[in-house]
C-alpha cells in the first residue's frame, strides 16, 4: 500500500506531491508500540517536473486528464489531475528519482500533446507510446549533487494510516526555510545529514533521514590549445560543475593577449607558447583553478606555384598564410620591378625578364613570415622563313614575315658552316628593321647556303631555330653540237612544285624558256644559239611572302613580258644565282696565252698585267658585270682594294678577238 500527497502548480497554483514505497532504499520507520496507527517516513529530494500543454487553436474550451504513474504502468498512479484548458498552462510537480510515465487518459481532441521539460528529466523510449485507452510518454528522474553551495528540495513521504494532520520537525534546521514544513528548502554549503520527525495526532511518531552531498566545485578545460602567431583563439573549452543559480566570476592569468581576463571564454591573441590559469569563484566563495597551455605555430605564407609565361605578360601574384586573426596583415613584395602595387596581397606583374618576387608579411602584433615565387620567361616559338634567294647583287637574301608581338627585340640569322647541321650566327635584324637580311658574305656563283632563323625577346631570350631554308646553285656546261646543260642543287624550305628556267642573252633580258618538275635538277637547253646566253632558276613560295617594308633586293618576273626586272615588289619567288655558257668557257681557262702575263694571281691590293700589242680589258665578277675598265698598250697596275674577295675573269678585247683570263683575290 502507498499514500499520495501531491504538489501542483496548475496556471499559477501550487499543489505538493509526495511519494514514497515501502521498498525505497532511503526510507527508515519506527513503529510505535503505544500507537493505534502505524505510521513510516521516508526522506528523501525531490525535483521539479514542468509539464506544458496548450490548445491547439484559440477559444478551445476541452478537458484533459493527465496522470504520473510508476514504471509498472499498473495502478502505481503518482499524481492524477484534469485541467479545463482555455489558455496555455504549465504544472509542476516534484518527483524524487526514478521511472515514470505520463499519461494522457482522455479527451484533449484539441489540445496539443504536452511537453515536460526540467534539469533532472531525462525523456527516452522514443516519446509517447499508444496504448489502447491512453498514451504513455516514458520518462526519468535523476538526482543530482549540490556543487559547492545551493538548494535542494527535501521531502517527508510518510505511509500513515490515521487521519489526522500530520507533525513535521527536521533537524538540524541548518540552511531549512522551515524546519516544520514536510518539504523545505535547504540552502548548504556542505555535506550535511538531515533528520526528519512526524508526529501523528494521538501520538505516533516515525522518523527518516537524506545525506545531502555538496561536491566540489571542479573547472576543466582543454589541457592544450594549437593557434598561429599573431591569430586570435578563444580560449572557449572552460565548463564547470556548478549547478546553482549565481553568478560565477573568472579571473585569467597572465592577462597577456587576452581580450578580457574576468569573463568565461576570452579570446587570445599570442606570438608565442603560453599558459593560461583560470581561477573560478562561486558567490559564497567557492574557488577552482584550471589551465590550458596555447600552443603557438610560426605565421607561414606562400605565393603560388611558379610559373612560365611569356615576355611582356601580366601575371597576377598572391600571398597566402596560415593567419586567423581579425586584424589586417602587412605585405612587401621585393623587387618592386614590374608589379603595380607592391605593398598589397595580390599585385599585378608585368614579366619582362626572369624573376624571383619576395614577399615578407607581418601580422599587426609583429609575427614575421615570408615566401617567394618564381616567373620564368618561355621561349618564343621558332619563327619561319619565307625565302631566300639570290638578289641582283649576286649576293644571297633571307626573307621572313614578321610575327605580331610586341616582345620581339631582333632577328638572329644562322648560316650552315662546312660542317653539316653546324650553324654560325652571321648576322641579326632588329624588329623595326625590314624582315630581309643580305649575306654579304655569300657566293652564290660557287655554292649554295643552307640558313636558319631565330627571334630574340626584349629579355634576350632566344628562340629555337627555324627550319633550315637552302638556296639554289645553277651550274651550266656544254652538250653535243650547240646544246647546253643545266644542273643544280634543288631549293629546301618548303615543297617546290615547279622550277620556272629562264634564258635571255643579257643579264637584264631573261625571258621565261621553260619548266621542269619540282623533283628535277636538271635540264638541257637544244634551243641555244650562237653567242653569249644567260640563264637562271626560280621557284614560287607555296605562302605570300610580305616583310613589314618594302625594299627593291629580289629580281621580279613581269608578267606582261615574263621579262625579269631588277625593280622589285614582291617576296614571293626564290631566283638561283645566273651561269652563263661564256663564263663555263672561260672556266676551262688554263691562262696559258703567250702574249699576257697576270701577276701575282692570285693578288690582294694590287694586279700587274703584262700584254704585247694594244688592248681594252675589262675585270667581270661571276655574274658577268664590269668592275673595272681599262686601257691597255703593253703593261698596266690595277688597284683592286675595293673589290671583294672571289674569283674574277679579265677580258682583253683586241679588234673582234676576245681572250679571257681568270684571277683570284684574297
Amino acid at each position: 500500500m502507498k499514500k499520495l500527497l501531491f504538489l501542483l502548480l496548475v496556471c499559477g497554483s501550487i499543489t505538493t506531491v509526495y511519494s514514497s514505497r515501502l521498498s525505497d532504499k532511503k526510507v527508515q520507520s519506527e513503529k510505535q508500540t503505544m500507537c493505534t496507527d502505524i505510521l513510516n517516513v521516508a526522506a528523501n529530494v525531490i525535483y521539479p517536473l514542468k509539464i506544458s500543454f496548450a490548445p491547439l487553436w484559440k477559444d478551445t474550451n476541452d478537458v484533459i486528464d493527465l496522470e504520473i504513474v510508476d514504471d509498472t504502468l499498473t495502478n502505481h498512479v503518482v499524481s492524477k489531475f484534469a485541467k479545463h484548458v482555455t489558455a496555455q498552462c504549465d504544472t509542476l510537480i516534484y518527483l524524487h528519482p526514478g521511472t515514470y510515465y505520463l499519461i494522457w487518459a482522455n479527451g484533449g481532441a484539441s489540445i496539443e500533446s504536452p511537453k515536460l521539460s526540467g534539469e533532472n528529466i531525462s525523456l527516452f523510449r522514443g516519446g509517447w507510446q499508444g496504448f489502447a485507452n491512453y498514451i504513455a510518454f516514458p520518462f526519468k528522474v535523476f538526482g543530482k549533487d549540490v556543487v559547492c553551495e545551493g538548494q535542494a528540495v527535501l521531502n517527508a513521504d510518510p505511509y500513515y494510516t490515521g487521519t489526522g494532520t500530520l507533525k513535521y520537525k527536521w533537524t538540524p534546521s541548518t540552511g531549512l526555510n522551515n524546519d516544520t514544513l514536510p518539504n523545505p528548502t535547504a540552502t548548504v554549503t556542505n555535506n550535511i545529514l538531515y533528520s526528519v520527525t512526524a508526529t501523528s495526532p494521538n501520538g505516533c511518531i516515525a522518523s527518516g533521514t537524506v545525506n545531502l552531498t555538496v561536491s566540489p566545485l571542479i573547472a576543466t578545460q582543454d589541457s592544450i590549445k594549437t593557434s598561429t602567431c599573431g591569430s586570435e583563439i578563444q580560449l572557449n573549452s572552460l565548463t564547470t560543475n556548478y549547478n546553482g543559480t549565481g553568478k560565477l566570476k573568472y579571473k585569467w592569468t597572465p592577462s597577456t593577449g587576452l581580450n578580457s581576463d574576468t569573463i568565461a571564454h576570452p579570446t587570445a591573441i599570442v606570438t608565442s607558447d603560453i599558459t593560461y590559469t583560470v581561477k573560478v569563484t562561486t558567490p559564497s566563495g567557492c574557488t577552482s583553478t584550471s589551465f590550458t597551455r596555447v600552443s603557438v605555430k610560426p605565421l607561414t605564407a606562400f605565393a603560388g606555384e611558379d610559373q612560365s609565361v611569356g615576355y611582356g605578360s601580366t601575371v597576377h601574384l598572391n600571398a597566402f598564410t596560415n593567419f586567423t586573426g581579425a586584424g589586417k596583415l602587412k605585405y612587401k613584395w621585393t623587387p618592386s620591378t614590374g608589379l603595380d602595387n607592391d605593398t598589397i596581397v595580390n599585385p599585378t606583374a608585368t614579366i619582362i625578364k626572369n624573376i624571383t618576387y619576395n614577399v615578407a608579411i607581418t601580422s599587426p602584433s609583429g609575427c614575421p613570415a615570408s615566401a617567394s615565387v618564381v616567373i620564368k620567361i618561355i621561349q618564343m616559338a621558332q619563327p619561319v622563313i619565307g625565302i631566300v634567294s639570290v638578289n641582283s647583287s649576286n649576293k644571297n637574301v633571307i626573307v621572313w614575315n614578321k610575327p605580331v608581338s610586341t616582345a620581339i627585340d631582333s632577328y638572329s640569322i644562322y648560316k650552315e658552316t662546312n660542317v653539316s647541321n653546324a650553324y654560325e650566327k652571321i648576322g641579326s635584324v632588329s624588329n623595326d628593321s625590314l624582315s630581309v637580311f643580305v649575306d654579304n658574305q655569300s657566293a652564290p656563283n660557287v655554292k649554295s647556303n643552307k640558313y636558319k632563323l631565330s627571334v630574340i625577346d626584349r629579355s634576350g631570350m632566344e628562340s629555337p631555330l627555324s627550319v633550315a631554308h637552302k638556296t639554289m646553285h645553277l651550274s651550266i656546261n656544254k652538250g653535243q653540237n650547240s646544246t647546253y646543260n643545266l644542273i643544280w642543287e634543288p631549293y629546301e624550305g618548303f615543297n617546290v612544285s615547279t622550277y620556272n628556267i629562264y634564258k635571255g642573252t643579257s643579264l637584264n633580258s631573261l625571258n621565261f624558256l621553260d619548266a621542269t618538275s619540282g623533283s628535277s635538277t636538271q635540264f638541257t637547253d637544244i634551243t641555244a644559239t650562237e653567242g653569249e646566253v644567260f640563264y637562271q632558276l626560280e621557284v614560287i613560295s607555296p605562302v605570300y611572302i610580305n616583310p613589314s617594308k618594302s625594299v627593291a633586293l629580289i629580281q621580279k618576273t613581269k608578267e606582261s613580258d615574263n621579262t625579269i626586272t631588277s625593280i622589285l615588289t614582291s617576296y614571293n619567288s626564290s631566283r638561283s644565282n645566273i651561269v652563263s655558257n661564256v663564263v663555263s668557257g672561260i672556266n676551262d681557262l688554263n691562262g696559258e696565252s703567250s702574249n699576257i702575263t697576270i701577276y701575282p694571281n692570285p693578288f690582294k691590293n694590287e694586279l700587274k698585267i703584262d700584254f704585247v700589242g694594244g688592248s681594252t680589258f675589262e675585270i667581270l665578277n661571276l655574274m658577268g658585270q664590269a668592275v673595272y675598265t681599262g686601257d691597255l698598250t703593253k703593261s698596266a697596275i690595277v688597284e683592286t682594294s675595293g673589290l671583294s674577295c672571289g674569283v674574277y675573269l679579265i677580258r682583253f678585247k683586241s679588234g673582234t678577238d676576245f681572250e679571257y683570263k681568270k684571277i683570284i683575290k684574297e
